[in-house]
């Protein structure tokens, strides 16, 4: 490898087997470690710095990005971006001679122009304290997260999270008016957030209790999880199941797939922590923390339905490879 010359990436994705090409010449096949079909995700950049100096930069520019659905008769493209338009779709970096530069930092695909519009349902029973809910994840430092929360306050709430690169953001809407704690705790309800653009609405058991509209600039249709928390004051557990993501191509909302579901009856697991019990007569995800804050985060392990199994992602690098 070179600095300064183009080099085209190719990923290919079959099932739990991920190929890895550059300039069409394989230089990699590894099997997902964590077991199961690695599912279809966002697509993101990763420019780092030196471990022993932090001035020392990873930086490269990338053009061409192409994501291909192999599955059926005919390849379908998901994806493709050449950076030909000055508004750059991804979270960070320059768009510089119709490239996208990246510095020591990730960056992840999120159009803006083109609105995030899907449901994610879901029963949930607190059993003590808050019931926290993490949607549009990147990763385990970077989501939304809405905590029902029945302990720090006279009536119950909804804390909206913004998680960035690690550090929270927060803001409360009263709940007061909808449940009593005592309704909200030890007994099963239904959730939806629907997210639009930037605007997400919570349902709770069918009734609309909040509209938030987000200046994140981060809502995306990402992974979704749950974080709990405890410490010497604190000791949040909480129980989840019939969990359900559709997405809709239009903002209307009217024309959905449904991209995820798990109700946790058969065999795997599609969260990264938590303990499949009994409860309710139905089996449902437990999650709870002995120490400090744990995310039971969606994997690519789930026997749901992720969005395309099958996929192939190109892209053209130039500049320092990391």
């Amino acid at each position: 490898m070179q600095l300064h010359k183009s080099y085209h990436l190719r990923i290919e994705v079959d099932g739990d087997v991920a190929r890895t090409y550059i300039d069409d010449v394989l230089i990699d096949t590894r099997t997902n470690p964590d077991g199961g079909d690695y599912g279809y995700g966002t697509v993101g950049i990763r420019q780092d710095r030196a471990l022993n100096n932090y001035n020392d930069t990873e930086r490269a520019y990338f053009d061409n990005f192409t994501v291909t659905d192999l599955e059926g008769e005919s390849p379908k493209i998901l994806l493709h971006e050449d950076f030909s338009d000055e508004n750059n779709p991804f979270t960070t970096g320059q768009i510089k001679d119709r490239r996208l530069f990246i510095e020591a930092s990730y960056s992840w695909y999120n159009p803006m122009n083109t609105p995030t519009v899907y449901a994610l349902d879901l029963d949930f029973l607190i059993e003590r304290d808050n019931a926290g809910i993490i949607f549009s994840g990147y990763d385990t430092d970077n989501f939304h997260l809405w905590g029902i929360n029945v302990r720090d306050k006279e009536t119950p709430f909804l804390r909206r999270h913004v998680k960035t690169n690690g550090a929270f953001s927060s803001n409360d809407a009263d709940l007061g008016k909808f449940f009593t704690k005592a309704e909200l705790t030890g007994s099963l309800h239904h959730l939806t957030l629907k997210v639009n653009g930037t605007t997400v609405e919570t349902y709770i058991d069918g009734t609309l209790v909040d509209t938030y509209t987000d200046t994140s600039g981060r809502l995306k249709n990402g992974l979704i999880g749950f974080r709990t928390y405890h410490d010497l004051t604190m000791d949040e557990m909480a129980y989840y199941d019939n969990i359900k993501v559709t997405t809709y191509d239009e903002e209307d909302g009217t024309q959905g797939t449904v991209t995820f579901s798990e109700d946790f009856e058969g065999a795997g697991m599609a969260f990264s922590d938590g303990t499949v019990i009994t409860k309710k007569g139905s089996k449902m995800l437990c999650v709870h923390s002995t120490y400090e804050e744990t995310c039971a985060m969606q994997t690519g392990t789930e026997k749901g339905h992720p969005s395309f199994p099958a996929k192939a992602f190109t892209a053209k690098k130039h500049g320092e490879i990391g």
